[in-house]
């Protein structure tokens, strides 16, 4: 009975065994992207606490999907493989893959050529493979593309490996993401290469350069193939209709292990070593059907549901002189809140009349998730004497929207005792729109009196009102009514020769939303600087101008107080 108890007892064991060695990972692969390297040492700093991270985790392959270096510069590249070299010590380092992209060039003479050029990059980090490669790693094939990589060469790569390991998933190492796939890649991303891939489902693109987080859930994607965007291990931009891009620290990486039957992927932040969302991981199950698409945004969208404001929230709101400052409690969700939808009215002939939208970054990639959420509205939105209104709606990643919150206020003066330098109420008679960057093409007006127009529009202004020198400080003023697709425009003061933006982007809201006010403050970068207002990316569209002043400030402009 005893030596039956014992055979019993042995079998389990040698069962177990064998559980654990088929759940073992046949690999480990670390990904990361637009490290952005300097010309300091300290700019490698990330890079190496990663690179610590992936020794601790026993990583097999290291992927970077791009920008490696923050523009061309040969200390750069010694410092991301110094930094690499300082995480390892005498330890044997993993495999590494890297993506060419358009940051790898920058700043570097044209007339070297991008072939030479990215000969330099090989060797200052000493790459094993070509800008265009399949390599096979037990099993499985890991192809690499340069971001200008063309479409055929690109096909006939994908192809080629797929035909190689037809069943088994193919891991793409790109810079661009496929067009409406992950985050913000309606704008950042390449339609041909979604054409393609739309071929491969077993096709795992891996990309970057929409500078995301990995704390977003929309980096993940699934309809004919799975796409997922590694983020920035360096800064991510949050895209805010109605309002200028905002910027924050990123740490983050992905390791995906990679069994037979899926793949699980974790997201870490790499300064702390700790997971984020540690009982979630994303779980693509192999072989890969899209029919089976787990992280599709339909099905994702409508499983979600809407962050919510506690009962009893209230908005605060107090008029400055430069603005008015927004103060209200942040809304409650599992997720945190993707961003808050901040609309503006104001009381005409006894009515609410909605005439901007302003949207704040939300809460879900900070920990802890602070209680109070702050926001700042340009006194240029305001005119003196008049009521206002402003609405907060939370949202959530997937598009799921609660309850507004709302706050009356008044606007008794806006005088900052800054000069007009340029006013037109009829800025369509008094300034050329024209097609492009440098062309002097007018765009001319359809029946309705609206531009209809695709691509880079600009209008320029009369050359004396940018009279000062560097530092210069101005504050514009629009009022236009768009008619877009569902791809945001950009608003940007832009010098042409040589190309100086005077301002951050900013970003208009899809669709046609009747007229909107939008303001946004600049300093001018060189005495000779002349700027025009162009308006860039984003779907084909109308647009009308119905009025624009330019002011000289009196005084530095305030840049708004950060929300967290």
């Amino acid at each position: 009975m005893l030596k039956k108890s014992m055979s019993a007892v042995m079998a389990c064991a040698l069962l177990s065994c064998l559980f654990a060695a088929e759940s073992k990972p046949v690999m480990r692969v670390a990904v990361i992207s637009d490290t952005h390297v300097k010309e300091t040492p300290q700019s490698a700093f990330l890079v190496g606490e990663a690179y610590k991270l992936f020794r601790s985790l026993n990583v097999d392959v290291v992927i970077n999907c791009g920008d490696i270096g923050d523009h061309y510069n040969e200390k750069a590249y010694k410092h991301y493989r110094n930094a690499v070299k300082a995480a390892y010590g005498e330890n044997k380092l993993p495999v590494e893959f890297f993506a060419y992209a358009n940051h790898d060039i920058l700043r570097r003479n044209r007339k070297d050529g991008v072939d030479k050029i990215f000969a330099d990059v090989r060797k200052h980090l000493n790459i094993f493979h070509a800008p265009e490669s399949i390599t096979k790693l037990n099993g499985y094939n890991f192809v690499t593309v340069r971001q200008g990589i063309g479409e055929k060469q690109f096909t006939e790569l994908i192809d080629k490996a797929v035909k190689d390991t037809p069943d088994k998933p193919v891991f793409l190492i790109d810079h661009m993401p496929a067009y409406d796939t992950v985050w913000d890649s309606d704008t950042w991303g390449s339609w041909w290469r979604r054409k393609v891939l739309e071929r491969y489902p077993q096709v795992i693109q891996f990309s970057g350069h929409i500078h995301g987080t990995l704390a977003n859930e929309l980096n993940i994607w699934q309809g004919k193939f799975t796409a997922v965007n590694a983020g920035g291990l360096a800064y991510w931009h949050a895209v805010l209709m109605g309002n200028v891009v905002a910027t924050r620290y990123s740490d983050m990486a992905l390791v995906m292990d990679v069994y037979k039957d899926k793949l699980v992927m974790r997201r870490y932040f790499t300064k702390s070593k700790t997971e984020y969302q540690k009982d979630t991981p994303w779980v693509v199950t192999l072989p890969y059907k899209p029919e089976n698409a787990i992280y599709s945004p339909e099905k994702r969208k409508a499983a979600s549901v809407a962050p919510e404001f506690v009962k009893g929230s209230r908005v605060k709101v107090t008029v400055e002189k430069d603005g008015a400052v927004i103060n209200f409690p942040r809304a409650q969700h599992k997720d945190g809140v993707f961003y808050y939808k901040q609309e503006l009215f104001r009381k005409e002939n006894g009515k609410w009349v909605r005439f901007s939208r302003r949207d704040i970054m939300g809460d879900f990639d900070l920990d802890p998730r602070p209680e109070m959420v702050e926001s700042f509205i340009n006194i240029g939105y305001f005119d003196a004497g008049k009521e206002y209104k402003v609405a907060i709606t939370p949202v959530h990643a997937f598009g799921k929207a609660g309850k507004a919150i709302e706050g009356e206020f008044a606007v008794k003066d806006t005088d900052t005792g800054s000069t007009v330098v340029f006013e037109s109420r009829n800025p369509m008679k008094d300034c050329p729109f024209l097609l492009g960057l440098n062309k002097n093409t007018p765009v001319p007006k359809d029946k309705d009196g609206y531009y209809d127009f695709n691509g880079y529009g600009r209008i320029v202004f009369p050359d004396e009102i940018w009279k000062g020198d560097t530092y210069t400080q101005f504050r514009i003023t629009v009022e236009m009514h768009a008619k877009q697709g569902k791809t945001r425009w950009t608003l940007t003061m832009r010098n042409i020769k040589p190309t100086s933006n005077g301002n951050n982007r900013f970003y208009t809201e899809p669709g046609d939303n009747g007229v909107q006010r939008y303001v946004f403050d600049m300093y001018k970068s060189r005495p000779s600087y002349k700027y025009c207002l162009l308006i860039r990316e984003g779907s084909p569209g109308k647009v009308r101008f119905d009025y624009i002043k330019i002011e000289r400030l009196k005084e530095p402009f305030r840049r708004g107080k950060k929300h967290r």
